[in-house]
């Protein structure tokens, strides 16, 4: 089944089926409209070596490897799905979104 929704699980897919959803235009993305799903922003990662984790303390900076102003990673499911900027709402930390990835061209490209 192709996905209505980027970032469907497997398990909701079955839902669909389950429930009669498929084939229906735009059906599965209604009925799933109130789900909750977690969203992740990867601002970066860091590599080290275990004596080097080791060391770390309270105060320790680790150097990611981005760069302040360089676009995030916004992943459904483990899966990127948008790129983006961090600002600040309200005193939060937040995502503004630059790019939102074409899930018919991951698909080609994979």
């Amino acid at each position: 089944m192709d996905s209505e929704v980027p970032g469907l699980t497997r398990a909701m897919e079955d839902e669909a089926l389950a429930t009669g959803l498929v084939g229906r235009p735009g059906a599965v993305a209604q009925a799933l409209g109130s789900l909750r799903i977690t969203v992740t922003v990867v601002v970066g990662d860091a590599e080290m070596s275990l004596r080097e984790l080791l060391d770390l303390a309270p105060g320790a900076v680790v150097h990611l490897n981005r760069l302040v102003g360089e676009p995030v990673d916004v992943l459904i499911a483990g899966s990127p799905v948008a790129r983006g900027e961090l600002v600040t709402v309200d005193g939060r930390l937040a995502v503004r979104l630059v790019e939102i990835r074409d899930a018919e061209e991951d698909e080609e490209g994979e």
